[in-house]
């Protein structure tokens, strides 16, 4: 429990202490197991975290499911697939928008307050003539977080969803502050 928190709070090393104290104890620790392939995630040893992650489902697959196994490729390919079923008015406003994949947060973006499980991030560069959007898709962590392909689409589609309802929410008060201007 205790690394569970120093994980949360982003304090990795006291996290992979206790957690390693945790598994010293008990090896057979889901809980533990589990924190412990997050913590390798985030060293990006992904074939350990994997091992760690089958482990925890093993002992306890209730509450740790199955990782599953997708490679970049085909993540990529998932994301167009989504992207591109979404109506064509949607499309033509988020124009301007770059698909970026990543793992995991960087510590960067842990610095800036992004949380270590977070599946995705919404990056705004602004300037008077356009605005810019990337969104990030963080890889590792939507594979955690689903059990087969059909569920790691859905949130895929989930995560593109909430960061186009950011940008959309961006595009109307430019549309809104335009309108004000031209009505003075």
């Amino acid at each position: 429990a205790v690394a569970k928190i120093y994980f949360l709070i982003c304090n990795f090393s006291d996290a992979e202490r206790h957690t390693d104290i945790a598994l010293n104890k008990n090896p057979e620790e889901g809980e533990a197991l589990y924190l412990k392939a997050l913590l390798l995630d985030r060293q990006n040893n992904f074939s350990l975290s994997d091992h760690y992650m089958k482990k925890a489902n093993l002992i306890d697959p209730e509450n740790y499911p199955k990782p599953i196994s997708v490679s970049k490729e085909k993540f990529e390919v998932i994301i167009n697939m989504i992207f591109n079923k979404f109506p064509e008015k949607i499309r033509e406003i988020t124009g301007n928008i770059n698909i970026e994949i990543a793992e995991v947060p960087s510590d960067k973006e842990i610095e800036m307050e992004i949380p270590p499980l977070a599946l995705s991030r919404l990056i705004l560069k602004s300037s008077k003539e356009k605005n810019e959007f990337k969104i990030i898709l963080y890889r590792r962590n939507l594979l955690h977080f689903s059990q087969d392909e059909a569920e790691l689409g859905e949130n895929i589609n989930i995560c593109l969803l909430n960061e186009i309802n950011k940008i959309l929410t961006v595009v109307e008060k430019e549309i809104n502050s335009e309108q004000d201007r031209d009505s003075k």
